[in-house]
């Protein structure tokens, strides 16, 4: 029943059979109370006909008695002209006839009346009977009509709700559309971005794996640069002791200039780890430590010209030629690495240079002579070619060959 109400048809086609159903009850209603009428008019006229029969009746006794009356005068005019006995018998024959037919009429009149009436009884309870169920019929049907009324109101307020969210959601379908749209341009979009990443991600790759192939590389080439760097220093020792250090000496010519050209490309080497490019302090720290090595080298390689050979000196002639050795005409230019530093440690880089107070007592204590023979060093705390510097593994080792070695004296 619930499904039916729901169908607007199905409640439009029932009301339509319960309108129809009203009609022939109505119908049916009407035939009813005409028969109920024609039925109340018989009724009526067979009353009315009884009375004129009562009627009929009381004047037939009244006839019946002035007859009587008038043969009683008859007979006894009779009487007087005839016996009595004659006249009695036959009045009184006469009078039996007569009355036996006014008693069967009599007789059917009331059953025709009491016919009558139990009709009229009968019908009257049918006609009460009908009209008690043609008044719950129509009772029923006005209930069916009303309820069917609400219903139909219900089902109209239903459909307009339904009709309300329909609409609501073709709109909120629409604007999911235009979002489905605008999502799948931004879709397309993440994904050519999502491409182009990818492309740059696989160059960026390629770029990284090539980059650390010349790091192997580069490492590699540090490591040998490493290895000649300690054959060089060993077999550049008995050469170190008519220099003040072994990286004096090897940049006076011990060090072959093919590692040297290595080792200072390397610092200027975009790939190199350690090169410090990104850095520009430790830039300008390295320009101005090779320029004071390069200038001690230059210095150190006149001073080995005009001064006596390694194996051939004289003990004697050692401190005056490292104190010639150590003094160099001039001093490096104003952008080298000891412009950085102090007043103090400018002059004590070189030891010789004007402007230090220092008697040639403190040189000559600097070359001593030893138990053998030979020049003993003994380098004094001051004496620095190259600042220790920490962070780069190139400035580390320049500073670790810069530094004053007694490895140099062993043979």
């Amino acid at each position: 029943m619930t499904k039916t109400y729901n169908d607007i048809e199905a409640v439009t086609r029932l009301l339509e059979e319960k309108e129809k159903d009203l009609e022939l009850t109505a119908r049916i209603g009407k035939e009813l109370l005409t028969a109920n009428g024609r039925l109340e008019a018989r009724v009526t006229a067979l009353e009315g006909e009884l009375r004129s029969a009562r009627d009929h009746i009381t004047q037939l006794r009244h006839d019946l008695n002035a007859k009587a009356d008038l043969l009683q005068v008859l007979t006894n005019d009779t009487e007087e002209c005839s016996s009595p006995e004659e006249q009695e018998a036959a009045n009184a024959a006469l009078l039996r006839k007569r009355t036996g037919a006014l008693e069967r009429e009599n007789r059917a009149l009331r059953e025709e009346a009491t016919r009558l009436a139990a009709g009229a009884d009968s019908a009257e309870l049918a006609e009460r009977q009908l009209l008690r169920d043609i008044a719950h019929q129509l009772a029923s049907a006005n209930s069916e009509a009303s309820a069917l009324g609400s219903e139909l109101v219900e089902e109209r307020q239903r459909s307009a709700d339904l009709q309300q969210q329909l609409d609501s959601i073709n709109s909120r379908l629409a604007v999911s559309e235009r979002n489905y749209q605008q999502l799948s341009a931004e879709h397309e979009h993440t994904l050519r971005i999502l491409e182009i990443t990818k492309e740059n991600q696989n160059a960026l790759a390629a770029e990284l794996a090539d980059t650390k192939e010349r790091y192997v590389e580069v490492a590699a080439h540090l490591a040998e640069a490493q290895e000649q760097l300690r054959a060089l220093r060993k077999r550049g020792e008995p050469a170190a002791a008519r220099g003040l250090m072994p990286s004096v000496a090897a940049a006076a010519g011990l060090v072959p200039p093919s590692l040297h050209r290595e080792m200072h490309s390397s610092i200027y080497s975009e790939l190199s780890l350690d090169s410090g490019i990104g850095d520009p302090l430790a830039q300008s720290s390295m320009h101005k430590v090779f320029e004071t090595v390069q200038c001690a080298s230059r210095w150190s390689g006149q001073s080995g010209q005009s001064g006596p050979s390694l194996p051939g000196s004289d003990v004697a002639d050692g401190p005056s030629a490292n104190a010639a050795y150590l003094r160099p005409p001039v001093k490096p230019s104003s952008d080298s690495f000891l412009d950085d530093t102090s007043d103090t440690d400018s002059d004590d880089l070189y030891p010789g240079g004007p402007g230090v107070g220092r008697d040639a007592s403190e040189e000559s204590a600097v070359w001593g002579a030893g138990a053998g023979g030979l020049a003993r060093f003994r380098p004094p705390h001051k004496l620095q070619i190259v600042k220790p510097l920490e962070g780069s593994l190139t400035l580390h080792t320049w500073a670790q060959l810069a530094k004053p070695s007694m490895s140099g004296m062993r043979t």
